[in-house]
């Protein structure tokens, strides 16, 4: 058990460390009211499940209101909100995620940190054009 907890830290910082430095080249940008038209329209990513692996997901925000799905294993509706400069999005009872925003010349990236269930892990995704 606690070598489990042991390597499930490790992890953690090792994937947080890696996903700040691929986002190295993409500089962060605080979330605002503002940016909702860069938000609206279809994600890809991934799903980095700490001790679990990882799987491909989508994101589809619909509109201003920030209504939008989540799609992984299952579909999970939302409605979204910009909170401390970031997208924080809640569903089910004890699932969110709170994604920091990035904007580039040519890219646009989501990421953060997530909680689903007995899931705990990053969320990557990025604008699909």
């Amino acid at each position: 058990m606690k070598k489990t907890i042991i390597i499930g830290w490790f992890i953690l910082i090792w994937v947080s460390v890696a996903s700040l430095l691929g986002c190295a080249s993409i500089p962060i940008k605080p979330l605002s009211k503002t940016d909702i038209s860069d938000l609206k329209g279809r994600w890809r990513g991934e799903e980095q499940c700490f001790g679990q692996g990882s799987q491909q997901i989508k994101m589809e925000i619909f509109n201003d209101n920030l209504d939008g799905e989540l799609i992984g294993k299952k579909v999970h509706p939302f409605t979204g909100k910009i909170e401390n400069g970031k997208l924080v999005i809640f569903w089910d009872n004890n699932s969110w995620v709170n994604l920091r925003f990035y904007k580039g010349d040519d890219k646009i990236k989501l990421e953060g940190d997530y909680q689903s269930g007995n899931c705990v892990g990053i969320l990557s995704f990025y604008k699909v054009k």
